[in-house]
């Protein structure tokens, strides 16, 4: 009996170490599994839709206080049935700093175009600025996009109406001379077919 003792040990510790390398393995497999599967499927989850964002060239530069127009186009790459997404539309400066920002639900099927305008406040300044649109499912972001545009100066209206009016005035001015020069020399045109008939009636009278 006091043989089979040792015996008994060592096959415990073989039993546990067995165990623990299994667990291991365990432990390792789960580990790699996890690694190459999630990155797939996180990219999968990303290209479900795709997102293009585009300013018209009409509205790349624009002055403070207007609305810069643009458009959306949604591809639903998965081909899922009817859902209601979020779009975030939002305008940035260089720094980042979000300026306006507003949002709206539409609904989507494999594809879908939207048309939106973003007022730009009266108090930016002059620059490079983005227009941001994100796309999200139940508060989670799918998708996004961007444009850029320029704010340039805004120019004096009252330089504007002044130059207008010169403009007007010159041209009424150069108009009245016109009119004033015809009449003299259609005056002076009359004036000498008179003395032309004149001197032709007395010509053939003296004939």
């Amino acid at each position: 009996m006091k043989k089979k003792r040792p015996n008994l040990e060592v096959k415990k510790s073989l039993y546990i170490s067995l165990l623990l390398v299994l667990a291991f393995f365990l432990i390792i497999t789960t580990f790699l599994v996890n690694l190459t599967i999630n990155p797939l499927a996180i990219a999968e989850h990303e290209k479900s839709f795709n997102l293009e964002v585009e300013i018209s060239e009409s509205y790349k530069s624009m002055q403070a206080g207007d609305d810069v127009w643009f458009t959306t186009k949604i591809l639903n790459l998965a081909n899922e049935e009817r859902i209601d997404i979020i779009l975030e539309y939002s305008i940035s400066d260089p720094n980042n700093n979000t300026l306006v920002k507003k949002s709206e639900t539409v609904a989507i099927e494999t594809q879908a175009s939207f048309v939106g305008s973003l007022s730009i406040p009266k108090e930016t300044s002059n620059g490079d600025y983005d227009l941001n649109v994100k796309l999200f499912i139940n508060e989670i972001p799918e998708a996004q996009g961007k444009d850029s545009f320029k704010i340039r100066k805004k120019q004096n209206k009252y330089f504007y109406y002044v130059t207008y009016t010169f403009i007007i005035l010159i041209a009424l001015l150069l108009l009245t001379y016109i009119i004033i020069k015809s009449k003299i020399i259609l005056g002076k045109m009359k004036m000498k077919m008179k003395i032309h008939h004149i001197i032709k009636d007395k010509s053939n009278k003296n004939l």
